[in-house]
């Protein structure tokens, strides 16, 4: 009778550690992937700064040639930092 507790103790035990062992690979699998979401965001961003760049850039040189370009551009960069 005194084997069956043991063991009954010992499977109880195992299957605790068992599922810490899972907890923990899940919080490493939340981080990753949160680490990803915050990768693709930053991405995300400088993307649309610089395509807002260039929409500026184009807009600022029909206006005001060259220098309107550069003009729009770092208009345009900026803009799209902010939104």
């Amino acid at each position: 009778m005194g084997y069956g507790l043991l063991d009954i103790g010992t499977q109880t035990r195992q299957q605790g550690m068992d599922g810490l062992a899972q907890a923990e690979e899940q919080r490493q699998q939340r981080e990753m992937q949160n680490e990803q979401m915050k990768q693709q965001a930053k991405s995300q961003k400088k993307s649309n700064q610089m395509g807002a760049a260039g929409t500026g850039a184009a807009v600022g040189f029909m206006v005001g040639g060259p220098v309107g370009a550069a003009v729009g551009g770092a208009v345009g960069f900026i803009a799209g930092g902010l939104f």
